[in-house]
């Protein structure tokens, strides 16, 4: 049996980061997925998410409200009954993946007053593509022959 979902949409709002019981992130989240169809009669779709871990982090720091996003995973329906007594079905898609296909403008105004996020995406790679660039040269020029000197460069490095 296959249960596989391939889902390309836009964030309804801001992803929240949460944190379950034994410590591991969660994070619930929509995507307005347009329907196909005529163009003058636009619909869409909105799809229940969560994403669990890494991919909860990585959401909730680089994803915000509108930015198009592709995910894969597979369908989960469960049920609870609520307080009134009534029985509620809920069906979600748990991500495996998560792309974004769009990144925040970087001119955009902070919305609240914010602090600017530490060690953003475009510094680390940045900070990475200069590692990777010293890692490169050392080896070209032979500075490192024996393991005992990869393993101080290994060692150096901030990760």
């Amino acid at each position: 049996m296959i249960n596989k979902v391939v889902l390309v949409g836009r964030l309804v709002r801001d992803p929240e980061l949460k944190k379950s019981p034994g410590g591991y992130s969660i994070c619930h989240f929509t995507i307005a997925c347009d329907r196909k169809g005529s163009k003058q009669n636009k619909q869409a779709d909105f799809i229940n998410c969560i994403v669990w871990r890494q991919g909860a982090d990585f959401l909730t720091q680089y994803g915000a409200k509108g930015l198009l996003i592709g995910v894969t995973g597979s369908i989960h329906t469960h049920s609870y009954t609520d307080n009134s007594g009534r029985t509620v079905y809920v069906t979600e898609v748990l991500c495996e993946e998560i792309r974004l296909l769009e990144y925040k403008d970087k001119k955009q105004a902070p919305k609240k007053q914010e602090q600017p996020k530490q060690n953003s995406y475009d510094e680390a790679m940045q900070q990475w593509q200069a590692m990777d660039n010293d890692y490169v040269n050392a080896m070209s020029h032979d500075d490192f022959k024996d393991q005992n000197d990869f393993d101080k460069l290994l060692k150096s490095l901030p990760f």
